[in-house]
Protein backbone atom coordinates (compact mmCIF):
# COMPACT_ATOMS: atom_id res chain seq x y z
CA UNK A 1 0.00 0.00 0.00
CA UNK A 2 1.35 3.53 -0.57
CA UNK A 3 1.31 5.64 2.06
CA UNK A 4 -0.27 9.18 1.51
CA UNK A 5 -0.84 10.34 4.70
CA UNK A 6 1.96 11.53 6.87
CA UNK A 7 4.33 9.13 8.83
CA UNK A 8 4.08 9.10 12.79
CA UNK A 9 6.27 11.52 14.26
CA UNK A 10 9.21 10.94 16.56
CA UNK A 11 7.00 10.32 19.58
CA UNK A 12 5.70 7.85 18.39
CA UNK A 13 6.19 4.18 20.46
CA UNK A 14 6.98 1.94 17.75
CA UNK A 15 8.46 1.91 14.70
CA UNK A 16 9.31 -0.67 11.60
CA UNK A 17 12.69 -2.22 11.92
CA UNK A 18 14.18 -4.59 9.23
CA UNK A 19 17.67 -6.86 9.79
CA UNK A 20 19.57 -7.25 6.77
CA UNK A 21 22.06 -10.09 7.04
CA UNK A 22 24.72 -10.10 4.25
CA UNK A 23 25.52 -13.24 4.11
CA UNK A 24 29.28 -14.13 4.65
CA UNK A 25 30.44 -10.28 4.04
CA UNK A 26 33.59 -8.81 6.11
CA UNK A 27 34.05 -5.92 7.26
CA UNK A 28 36.99 -4.78 5.48
CA UNK A 29 35.50 -5.50 2.10
CA UNK A 30 32.04 -4.11 3.21
CA UNK A 31 34.05 -0.77 3.80
CA UNK A 32 35.58 -0.31 0.41
CA UNK A 33 32.45 -1.19 -1.53
CA UNK A 34 29.51 -0.46 0.81
CA UNK A 35 29.98 2.96 0.33
CA UNK A 36 26.03 4.11 -0.13
CA UNK A 37 25.02 1.94 3.10
CA UNK A 38 27.72 3.74 4.92
CA UNK A 39 26.81 7.04 3.37
CA UNK A 40 23.10 6.26 4.14
CA UNK A 41 24.13 5.16 8.06
CA UNK A 42 23.50 7.34 11.13
CA UNK A 43 25.34 4.41 13.45
CA UNK A 44 28.07 2.72 12.89
CA UNK A 45 29.95 -0.03 15.25
CA UNK A 46 32.99 -0.80 13.98
CA UNK A 47 33.83 -3.62 16.62
CA UNK A 48 30.77 -5.99 15.87
CA UNK A 49 32.13 -9.36 16.35
CA UNK A 50 29.35 -12.06 15.43
CA UNK A 51 28.96 -15.28 17.99
CA UNK A 52 30.07 -17.83 15.53
CA UNK A 53 31.61 -18.97 12.36
CA UNK A 54 28.89 -19.99 10.41
CA UNK A 55 25.33 -19.65 9.41
CA UNK A 56 23.56 -22.28 11.51
CA UNK A 57 25.01 -21.42 14.90
CA UNK A 58 25.57 -17.53 13.89
CA UNK A 59 21.72 -16.95 13.39
CA UNK A 60 20.68 -19.10 16.48
CA UNK A 61 23.35 -16.46 18.47
CA UNK A 62 21.15 -13.48 16.96
CA UNK A 63 18.09 -14.32 17.66
CA UNK A 64 18.50 -16.24 21.31
CA UNK A 65 21.57 -13.83 22.80
CA UNK A 66 23.20 -17.01 23.51
CA UNK A 67 26.40 -19.41 22.35
CA UNK A 68 26.20 -22.32 20.55
CA UNK A 69 26.63 -24.49 23.02
CA UNK A 70 23.68 -22.86 25.30
CA UNK A 71 20.81 -22.47 22.39
CA UNK A 72 21.44 -25.73 20.74
CA UNK A 73 21.93 -24.80 17.25
CA UNK A 74 24.79 -25.94 16.28
CA UNK A 75 26.71 -29.25 13.64
CA UNK A 76 25.68 -32.05 15.71
CA UNK A 77 21.84 -31.01 16.04
CA UNK A 78 19.00 -30.51 14.20
CA UNK A 79 19.02 -27.21 13.32
CA UNK A 80 16.34 -24.70 15.67
CA UNK A 81 14.40 -27.60 16.84
CA UNK A 82 15.41 -26.76 20.28
CA UNK A 83 14.44 -23.19 20.03
CA UNK A 84 11.14 -21.83 20.78
CA UNK A 85 10.28 -18.30 19.85
CA UNK A 86 10.17 -17.56 23.48
CA UNK A 87 13.45 -18.55 23.65
CA UNK A 88 14.21 -15.47 20.87
CA UNK A 89 14.01 -11.28 21.05
CA UNK A 90 10.72 -11.91 18.71
CA UNK A 91 8.66 -12.70 21.44
CA UNK A 92 9.46 -8.82 22.88
CA UNK A 93 7.71 -7.90 19.92
CA UNK A 94 4.01 -8.74 20.81
CA UNK A 95 2.68 -5.38 18.32
CA UNK A 96 4.69 -6.14 15.42
CA UNK A 97 3.81 -8.53 12.70
CA UNK A 98 6.91 -11.22 11.77
CA UNK A 99 8.02 -11.19 8.37
CA UNK A 100 11.05 -13.24 6.54
CA UNK A 101 12.99 -13.54 3.48
CA UNK A 102 15.77 -16.11 3.07
CA UNK A 103 18.18 -16.96 0.62
CA UNK A 104 20.08 -19.59 2.86
CA UNK A 105 18.92 -23.15 3.91
CA UNK A 106 20.66 -23.08 7.46
CA UNK A 107 17.61 -20.05 7.90
CA UNK A 108 14.69 -21.18 6.39
CA UNK A 109 12.05 -24.45 6.06
CA UNK A 110 14.85 -27.27 6.30
CA UNK A 111 16.03 -26.32 9.30
CA UNK A 112 13.02 -24.91 11.12
CA UNK A 113 13.93 -21.19 10.80
CA UNK A 114 10.56 -20.13 9.38
CA UNK A 115 8.45 -21.41 12.14
CA UNK A 116 9.26 -17.96 14.26
CA UNK A 117 7.65 -16.11 11.09
CA UNK A 118 4.03 -14.52 10.67
CA UNK A 119 4.96 -14.78 7.00
CA UNK A 120 8.22 -16.46 5.15
CA UNK A 121 9.25 -16.97 1.96
CA UNK A 122 12.73 -18.66 1.42
CA UNK A 123 14.41 -18.18 -2.23
CA UNK A 124 16.88 -20.67 -3.36
CA UNK A 125 20.19 -19.06 -3.51
CA UNK A 126 21.70 -19.24 -7.53
CA UNK A 127 18.35 -19.97 -8.96
CA UNK A 128 17.02 -18.31 -11.82
CA UNK A 129 13.53 -17.26 -12.04
CA UNK A 130 11.27 -14.04 -13.71
CA UNK A 131 10.79 -12.02 -11.19
CA UNK A 132 6.85 -11.72 -12.03
CA UNK A 133 4.93 -14.78 -10.94
CA UNK A 134 4.80 -17.84 -8.93
CA UNK A 135 7.90 -20.47 -9.13
CA UNK A 136 8.87 -24.20 -8.33
CA UNK A 137 11.81 -23.20 -6.23
CA UNK A 138 8.76 -20.75 -4.10
CA UNK A 139 7.41 -24.15 -2.72
CA UNK A 140 10.33 -26.47 -2.36
CA UNK A 141 9.79 -30.31 -3.41
CA UNK A 142 6.13 -29.77 -5.32
CA UNK A 143 4.68 -32.19 -8.25
CA UNK A 144 4.04 -30.86 -11.78
CA UNK A 145 0.38 -31.03 -11.62
CA UNK A 146 0.20 -28.74 -8.03
CA UNK A 147 2.33 -26.72 -9.70
CA UNK A 148 0.09 -26.21 -12.82
CA UNK A 149 -2.77 -25.65 -10.56
CA UNK A 150 -0.84 -22.67 -8.92
CA UNK A 151 0.05 -21.44 -11.98
CA UNK A 152 -3.27 -21.30 -13.09
CA UNK A 153 -4.46 -19.19 -9.89
CA UNK A 154 -1.67 -16.53 -10.44
CA UNK A 155 -2.22 -13.15 -11.83
CA UNK A 156 1.07 -13.95 -14.02
CA UNK A 157 0.03 -17.30 -15.19
CA UNK A 158 2.14 -16.79 -18.62
CA UNK A 159 5.45 -16.22 -16.42
CA UNK A 160 4.73 -18.77 -13.71
CA UNK A 161 4.44 -21.34 -16.63
CA UNK A 162 7.49 -20.28 -17.94
CA UNK A 163 9.12 -20.66 -14.38
CA UNK A 164 8.04 -24.23 -14.25
CA UNK A 165 9.74 -24.79 -17.55
CA UNK A 166 13.35 -23.31 -17.10
CA UNK A 167 13.17 -24.82 -13.72
CA UNK A 168 12.25 -28.49 -15.42
CA UNK A 169 14.72 -28.54 -18.21
CA UNK A 170 17.36 -26.96 -16.34
CA UNK A 171 17.49 -24.16 -19.79
CA UNK A 172 19.26 -21.55 -17.50
CA UNK A 173 22.26 -22.90 -16.66
CA UNK A 174 22.59 -24.55 -20.25
CA UNK A 175 22.69 -21.92 -21.51
CA UNK A 176 25.07 -19.40 -18.93
CA UNK A 177 26.55 -21.30 -16.88
CA UNK A 178 30.16 -21.06 -17.95
CA UNK A 179 29.73 -19.76 -20.95
CA UNK A 180 31.79 -16.58 -22.58
CA UNK A 181 28.82 -14.39 -21.75
CA UNK A 182 27.72 -12.64 -18.24
CA UNK A 183 25.36 -14.68 -16.44
CA UNK A 184 21.53 -12.64 -16.39
CA UNK A 185 20.88 -14.01 -13.17
CA UNK A 186 21.99 -12.65 -9.54
CA UNK A 187 22.13 -15.12 -6.19
CA UNK A 188 18.24 -14.52 -5.13
CA UNK A 189 18.85 -10.62 -4.11
CA UNK A 190 16.46 -9.24 -6.71
CA UNK A 191 13.70 -11.60 -5.70
CA UNK A 192 14.05 -11.50 -1.80
CA UNK A 193 14.17 -7.87 -1.89
CA UNK A 194 10.75 -7.83 -3.93
CA UNK A 195 9.35 -10.33 -2.15
CA UNK A 196 10.35 -8.61 1.03
CA UNK A 197 8.85 -5.39 -0.14
CA UNK A 198 5.74 -7.33 -1.19
CA UNK A 199 5.49 -8.57 2.31
CA UNK A 200 5.68 -5.28 3.95
CA UNK A 201 3.25 -3.29 1.81
CA UNK A 202 0.60 -6.20 1.96
CA UNK A 203 1.05 -6.52 6.05
CA UNK A 204 2.20 -2.46 7.55
CA UNK A 205 -0.10 -0.44 8.97
CA UNK A 206 -0.16 2.57 11.43
CA UNK A 207 -1.80 -0.15 13.56
CA UNK A 208 0.39 -3.04 12.48
CA UNK A 209 4.35 -2.39 12.43
CA UNK A 210 6.68 -5.00 11.17
CA UNK A 211 9.50 -6.63 11.89
CA UNK A 212 11.47 -7.97 8.73
CA UNK A 213 14.54 -10.77 8.41
CA UNK A 214 16.62 -10.77 5.26
CA UNK A 215 19.17 -13.02 4.62
CA UNK A 216 20.92 -12.37 1.76
CA UNK A 217 23.63 -14.61 -0.21
CA UNK A 218 24.74 -12.78 -2.77
CA UNK A 219 28.40 -12.95 -1.26
CA UNK A 220 28.36 -16.95 -0.85
CA UNK A 221 29.57 -19.41 -2.91
CA UNK A 222 29.13 -20.16 -5.97
CA UNK A 223 30.81 -17.24 -7.50
CA UNK A 224 30.55 -16.41 -10.80
CA UNK A 225 29.63 -13.01 -12.63
CA UNK A 226 26.50 -11.31 -13.55
CA UNK A 227 25.69 -8.48 -15.94
CA UNK A 228 24.85 -6.31 -13.55
CA UNK A 229 28.53 -6.43 -11.44
CA UNK A 230 30.42 -3.67 -12.13
CA UNK A 231 32.95 -5.29 -14.60
CA UNK A 232 35.64 -1.97 -13.39
CA UNK A 233 35.57 -4.01 -10.18
CA UNK A 234 36.46 -7.38 -11.65
CA UNK A 235 38.16 -8.61 -14.78
CA UNK A 236 37.03 -12.39 -13.68
CA UNK A 237 36.17 -13.72 -17.36
CA UNK A 238 32.52 -14.68 -18.00
CA UNK A 239 33.24 -18.22 -18.39
CA UNK A 240 34.58 -18.40 -14.92
CA UNK A 241 32.63 -20.08 -11.89
CA UNK A 242 33.74 -21.24 -8.15
CA UNK A 243 31.12 -24.04 -8.91
CA UNK A 244 33.70 -26.36 -11.11
CA UNK A 245 36.73 -24.96 -8.71
CA UNK A 246 38.49 -26.88 -5.56
CA UNK A 247 36.95 -27.31 -2.58
CA UNK A 248 37.23 -24.96 0.43
CA UNK A 249 39.43 -27.48 1.94
CA UNK A 250 41.66 -28.33 -0.92
CA UNK A 251 42.43 -24.25 -1.64
CA UNK A 252 43.07 -24.06 2.52
CA UNK A 253 45.55 -27.25 2.59
CA UNK A 254 47.45 -25.06 -0.07
CA UNK A 255 46.21 -21.48 -0.89
CA UNK A 256 49.26 -20.59 -2.79
CA UNK A 257 48.93 -23.34 -5.50
CA UNK A 258 45.46 -22.16 -5.77
CA UNK A 259 46.12 -17.81 -5.70
CA UNK A 260 44.46 -17.44 -8.99
CA UNK A 261 41.62 -19.29 -8.35
CA UNK A 262 41.56 -16.70 -4.90
CA UNK A 263 42.07 -13.74 -7.32
CA UNK A 264 38.94 -14.64 -9.12
CA UNK A 265 36.55 -15.43 -5.96
CA UNK A 266 37.85 -12.49 -4.19
CA UNK A 267 37.31 -9.85 -7.85
CA UNK A 268 33.81 -11.43 -7.61
CA UNK A 269 33.28 -10.82 -3.96
CA UNK A 270 34.06 -7.08 -4.25
CA UNK A 271 32.05 -6.93 -7.03
CA UNK A 272 29.22 -8.74 -5.47
CA UNK A 273 29.19 -6.66 -2.01
CA UNK A 274 28.52 -3.60 -4.73
CA UNK A 275 26.24 -4.81 -5.94
CA UNK A 276 24.13 -5.19 -2.91
CA UNK A 277 24.88 -2.14 -1.81
CA UNK A 278 23.58 -0.36 -4.91
CA UNK A 279 20.26 -2.47 -4.99
CA UNK A 280 19.81 -2.32 -1.02
CA UNK A 281 20.39 1.23 -1.12
CA UNK A 282 17.46 1.86 -3.93
CA UNK A 283 15.22 -0.90 -1.52
CA UNK A 284 15.79 1.44 1.32
CA UNK A 285 15.18 4.54 -0.39
CA UNK A 286 11.70 2.52 -2.01
CA UNK A 287 10.86 1.57 1.74
CA UNK A 288 10.73 4.51 3.24
CA UNK A 289 7.92 6.14 0.99
CA UNK A 290 5.89 2.94 1.00
CA UNK A 291 5.75 2.25 4.94
CA UNK A 292 3.52 4.28 6.93
CA UNK A 293 5.70 3.95 10.08
CA UNK A 294 9.06 5.21 10.58
CA UNK A 295 11.13 2.51 9.80
CA UNK A 296 14.66 1.83 11.08
CA UNK A 297 17.06 -0.87 8.60
CA UNK A 298 20.15 -2.82 10.48
CA UNK A 299 22.55 -4.09 8.53
CA UNK A 300 25.07 -7.30 9.43
CA UNK A 301 26.45 -10.15 8.67
CA UNK A 302 26.53 -13.52 10.17
CA UNK A 303 29.90 -13.58 9.76
CA UNK A 304 33.10 -13.36 7.11
CA UNK A 305 34.81 -15.06 5.36
CA UNK A 306 38.68 -16.46 4.68
CA UNK A 307 40.35 -15.38 1.82
CA UNK A 308 43.55 -17.52 2.47
CA UNK A 309 45.36 -14.51 4.13
CA UNK A 310 47.92 -15.47 6.35
CA UNK A 311 46.62 -14.03 9.58
CA UNK A 312 43.56 -16.09 8.06
CA UNK A 313 46.67 -19.31 8.31
CA UNK A 314 45.54 -19.26 4.58
CA UNK A 315 41.81 -20.47 5.28
CA UNK A 316 39.73 -20.47 2.73
CA UNK A 317 35.86 -20.46 3.44
CA UNK A 318 34.66 -20.24 6.72
CA UNK A 319 34.51 -23.26 8.20
CA UNK A 320 36.59 -24.55 11.40
CA UNK A 321 37.50 -20.79 12.01
CA UNK A 322 37.03 -18.16 14.13
CA UNK A 323 39.75 -15.59 12.45
CA UNK A 324 39.36 -12.10 12.49
CA UNK A 325 38.72 -12.65 8.77
CA UNK A 326 35.05 -14.23 10.14
CA UNK A 327 34.36 -12.65 13.44
CA UNK A 328 34.70 -8.99 12.45
CA UNK A 329 31.60 -8.20 10.40
CA UNK A 330 29.99 -4.80 9.79
CA UNK A 331 26.74 -2.80 11.91
CA UNK A 332 25.09 -0.14 10.71
CA UNK A 333 21.68 1.80 11.57
CA UNK A 334 19.81 3.88 9.00
CA UNK A 335 16.99 6.15 10.77
CA UNK A 336 17.26 5.15 14.10
CA UNK A 337 15.34 6.98 17.29
CA UNK A 338 17.19 10.03 17.98
CA UNK A 339 20.08 9.68 20.69
CA UNK A 340 22.35 7.16 19.14
CA UNK A 341 25.96 7.71 19.20
CA UNK A 342 27.31 8.35 15.28
CA UNK A 343 30.08 5.58 15.86
CA UNK A 344 31.27 3.46 18.08
CA UNK A 345 34.88 2.00 18.27
CA UNK A 346 34.77 -0.59 21.00
CA UNK A 347 34.23 -4.30 20.62
CA UNK A 348 30.52 -5.30 20.90
CA UNK A 349 28.59 -9.05 20.46
CA UNK A 350 26.66 -9.69 18.13
CA UNK A 351 24.59 -12.02 21.22
CA UNK A 352 23.35 -8.05 21.96
CA UNK A 353 21.53 -8.17 18.49
CA UNK A 354 17.85 -8.77 19.96
CA UNK A 355 17.96 -6.40 22.48
CA UNK A 356 19.51 -3.83 19.82
CA UNK A 357 16.47 -4.46 17.93
CA UNK A 358 13.86 -4.52 20.54
CA UNK A 359 14.91 -1.17 22.07
CA UNK A 360 15.02 0.48 17.90
CA UNK A 361 11.49 -1.32 17.53
CA UNK A 362 9.42 0.56 20.78
CA UNK A 363 11.85 4.26 20.07
CA UNK A 364 14.39 3.42 22.89
CA UNK A 365 17.62 3.99 23.26
CA UNK A 366 20.26 0.91 23.44
CA UNK A 367 23.78 1.18 24.47
CA UNK A 368 25.69 -2.16 24.16
CA UNK A 369 27.42 -3.81 27.45
CA UNK A 370 30.87 -4.06 28.40
CA UNK A 371 30.42 -8.06 29.13
CA UNK A 372 33.53 -9.88 27.66
CA UNK A 373 32.86 -10.57 23.74
CA UNK A 374 33.26 -14.15 23.30
CA UNK A 375 32.62 -16.69 19.97
CA UNK A 376 32.41 -20.40 19.60
CA UNK A 377 32.15 -23.25 17.12
CA UNK A 378 30.96 -26.59 18.39
CA UNK A 379 32.30 -28.38 14.95
CA UNK A 380 31.93 -28.77 11.27
CA UNK A 381 28.58 -30.42 9.24
CA UNK A 382 31.51 -31.06 6.51
CA UNK A 383 32.04 -34.46 5.71
CA UNK A 384 36.29 -34.01 5.79
CA UNK A 385 37.80 -37.58 4.93
CA UNK A 386 41.28 -36.10 6.33
CA UNK A 387 42.05 -35.56 9.60
CA UNK A 388 38.40 -35.05 10.98
CA UNK A 389 39.49 -34.91 14.22
CA UNK A 390 40.73 -31.35 13.77
CA UNK A 391 38.52 -29.81 11.21
CA UNK A 392 35.48 -30.82 13.33
CA UNK A 393 37.38 -29.71 16.80
CA UNK A 394 35.60 -27.14 18.99
CA UNK A 395 36.85 -23.93 18.97
CA UNK A 396 36.57 -20.56 21.39
CA UNK A 397 37.84 -16.94 21.31
CA UNK A 398 37.42 -14.26 23.65
CA UNK A 399 38.95 -10.64 23.53
CA UNK A 400 40.54 -9.22 26.61
CA UNK A 401 40.58 -5.99 25.53
CA UNK A 402 40.50 -3.98 22.20
CA UNK A 403 44.32 -5.25 21.26
CA UNK A 404 44.23 -8.87 22.80
CA UNK A 405 42.25 -11.85 21.39
CA UNK A 406 42.30 -15.34 22.73
CA UNK A 407 41.70 -18.32 20.98
CA UNK A 408 41.88 -21.83 21.74
CA UNK A 409 40.37 -25.59 21.01
CA UNK A 410 39.62 -28.96 22.25
CA UNK A 411 43.21 -30.43 21.15
CA UNK A 412 44.66 -28.15 23.89
CA UNK A 413 46.13 -25.21 21.43
CA UNK A 414 46.00 -21.74 22.39
CA UNK A 415 46.78 -18.68 20.36
CA UNK A 416 47.21 -15.03 20.97
CA UNK A 417 47.01 -12.62 18.46
CA UNK A 418 47.62 -8.86 18.52
CA UNK A 419 44.26 -7.38 16.66
CA UNK A 420 44.14 -3.70 15.89
CA UNK A 421 40.26 -1.69 15.64
CA UNK A 422 41.69 0.47 13.18
CA UNK A 423 42.49 -2.58 10.47
CA UNK A 424 39.75 -5.09 10.31
CA UNK A 425 40.01 -8.30 9.74
CA UNK A 426 43.47 -8.80 10.77
CA UNK A 427 45.17 -10.57 13.38
CA UNK A 428 49.13 -10.98 13.86
CA UNK A 429 49.85 -14.43 16.09
CA UNK A 430 52.14 -13.55 18.64
CA UNK A 431 51.96 -16.89 20.86
CA UNK A 432 51.29 -20.26 20.64
CA UNK A 433 50.90 -22.85 23.61
CA UNK A 434 50.56 -26.57 22.97
CA UNK A 435 48.72 -28.58 25.96
CA UNK A 436 46.75 -25.83 27.36
CA UNK A 437 43.17 -24.10 27.58
CA UNK A 438 42.61 -21.48 29.12
CA UNK A 439 41.76 -21.34 33.19
CA UNK A 440 38.65 -19.03 32.18
CA UNK A 441 37.22 -21.09 29.80
CA UNK A 442 34.65 -22.57 31.61
CA UNK A 443 34.10 -19.40 33.63
CA UNK A 444 33.64 -17.30 30.23
CA UNK A 445 31.54 -20.12 28.62
CA UNK A 446 30.01 -21.95 31.71
CA UNK A 447 31.20 -24.76 30.04
CA UNK A 448 34.35 -26.69 29.49
CA UNK A 449 34.98 -26.74 26.10
CA UNK A 450 35.64 -30.94 26.06
CA UNK A 451 32.55 -31.20 27.94
CA UNK A 452 30.71 -28.85 25.59
CA UNK A 453 31.82 -31.22 22.48
CA UNK A 454 30.99 -34.32 24.32
CA UNK A 455 27.38 -33.05 25.15
CA UNK A 456 26.75 -32.27 21.55
CA UNK A 457 27.87 -35.63 20.36
CA UNK A 458 25.48 -37.39 22.88
CA UNK A 459 22.38 -35.59 22.13
CA UNK A 460 23.45 -35.86 18.05
CA UNK A 461 23.46 -39.68 19.07
CA UNK A 462 20.45 -39.67 21.47
CA UNK A 463 18.08 -37.38 18.31
CA UNK A 464 19.24 -39.46 15.66
CA UNK A 465 20.73 -37.54 12.90
CA UNK A 466 18.64 -34.67 10.54
CA UNK A 467 16.56 -36.54 7.60
CA UNK A 468 17.35 -33.67 5.11
CA UNK A 469 15.44 -34.10 1.69
CA UNK A 470 17.48 -34.58 -1.62
CA UNK A 471 16.78 -31.48 -2.36
CA UNK A 472 18.01 -29.62 0.47
CA UNK A 473 21.30 -31.84 0.20
CA UNK A 474 21.40 -30.86 -3.59
CA UNK A 475 21.52 -27.27 -2.45
CA UNK A 476 23.82 -27.91 0.86
CA UNK A 477 26.20 -29.02 -2.01
CA UNK A 478 25.81 -26.23 -4.05
CA UNK A 479 26.83 -24.44 -1.47
CA UNK A 480 30.41 -25.82 -0.59
CA UNK A 481 28.83 -27.56 2.73
CA UNK A 482 28.63 -30.94 1.97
Amino acid sequence: MVNNNPKSDSSSSIRNVVLLCLDSVRKDYFDRYAKRLNEQSDVVYNGARAASGWSLPSHASMFTGELPHSHGAHAHSDGFEPISITDTFLSDLPNHSILGVSTNTFAGEAYGFDKYFDVFSEVPHNSFQLSKGVSPEDFGKINKFEYLKESIRDNDTIYSLINGIISKFGMYERIFSGRPWPEINDNGTARSLQLAESHITNTESAENPVFVFLNLMESHSPMYAHYNYDSTIHTVPNSWTSANGPKNREVSFDADSYREYINNWTDIYSASIDYLDRVISDWIERINTLTENETTIVVTSDHGQNLGNPSEEELFGHQSSLSEGILHVPLLIINPPDGYQEQVDRLISHLEIGSLITHLANEDMYKFSNNSVTSEVVGTIKSHKNNLTYWDRPIRCSYKDETKKVLWDGLETTKIYDIDESIPNVQNEIDIIENMTPEDDDILFEVSIKEMKRKALRDRLSSGNQDLSDDVQSRLSDLGYV
